[in-house]
């Protein structure tokens, strides 16, 4: 193994052991509800539908898929208390982010290293490692979804296929963008096959599907129908209970220019500067950006989080 390998290793190691050594004191809203979430389904809840304190009882939680509440569950089933486990589950999907980019650059013998360092020191990816929340799931399934599709290896294509249900049942919907970047990376530069990604699609929407399934066993009703009535149709529609107070094209795209720095800017400046032999990685890193500012405009919901998906791209193009 080379010191490179052997370094990024030993940094696993000890974020690992640092999330159980010095758990994370969980004070925002999103942190708290979705570790008490999972410390919920770990005490016996049904994992499927999994409900919160909701107008003064017990509801289904429909705020999103569940997938967030059950990795820190079943860590906790391990013996970990309820402090431990979600900031291990958290420092699991971070190593995960970090080592789908530095595949994606190429590992040890291209631009790993700086990819891991340009997802790893992006500002609102410091500011998650420290929270319990969707933004890392869902960023990690994508961006290891997209790694795993570029091997040849038919074991890492179905891990693509996981990957892309992970990313639906973590941000339902938004998991289009993961399709989205496999057929563009299979018609960047070097053209490839889209059966693997027509493959892995299928095994994906059909692991969302037995979710859903799940979900009515469990509940009684399906999960998707109340996901769009409840969250995703108010949204698109503009009527979700946190209005928006301007245009959600100008707020997504200053989040994105402001909190991209300075690797969209060190990773412009590059790409500019070798335009004639411009390598495919940075188009698909432009192209991956442009749909995450795109996605978020149209839900029109003011939050930083929802662009979060994003700074892979970002390390990437700059990588």
């Amino acid at each position: 193994m080379s010191r490179l390998r052997l370094a990024a290793l030993l940094a696993a190691l000890l974020t690992a052991a640092a999330a159980l050594v010095w758990p994370p004191l969980y004070t925002d809203g999103d942190s708290c509800l979705y570790a008490a979430l999972g410390h919920e389904v770990a005490g016996g809840g049904a994992w499927a539908a999994p409900t919160w304190a909701h107008d003064g009882g017990r509801a289904c939680f429909h705020e999103n898929p569940p997938l967030v509440a059950w990795l820190p569950a079943a860590l906790e089933r391990t013996g970990l208390d309820d402090r431990r486990a979600p900031a291990l589950a958290n420092a699991l999907w971070l190593l995960l982010l970090a080592a789908a980019a530095w595949r994606l650059a190429h590992g040890a013998d291209g631009a790993g290293p700086l990819a891991w360092t340009a997802v790893l020191l992006t500002l609102p990816v410091l500011k998650a490692a420290g929270r319990c929340g969707l933004d890392l799931p869902f960023a990690a399934c994508v961006t290891a979804a997209v790694a795993c599709l570029r091997s040849r290896a038919a074991t890492l294509r179905l891990a693509g296929g996981l990957a892309f249900a992970g990313a639906a049942l973590a941000r339902g919907p938004f998991a289009l963008l993961v399709p989205a970047l496999w057929f563009l990376d299979a018609r960047i530069g070097r053209r490839r096959s889209l059966r693997p990604a027509l493959a892995a699609g299928v095994l994906g929407l059909s692991l969302a599907v037995a979710f859903d399934l799940a979900h009515r066993t469990a509940a009684g009703h399906r999960f998707w129908s109340a996901f769009w009535s409840e969250q995703l149709a108010p949204s698109l529609a503009g009527t979700a209970p946190h209005p928006n107070h301007g245009s959600t094209w100008a707020y997504a795209a200053g989040r994105f220019a402001l909190y991209g720095q300075p690797w969209l800017l060190l990773g412009l400046v590059g790409g500019l500067r070798r335009w004639k032999r411009i390598r495919p990685e940075v188009l698909l890193g432009l192209l991956w950006c442009g749909l995450v500012v795109a996605g978020t405009a149209l839900a029109r919901r003011e939050a930083s989080r929802y662009l979060f998906a994003a700074w892979p791209g970002v390390a990437i193009l700059f990588a």
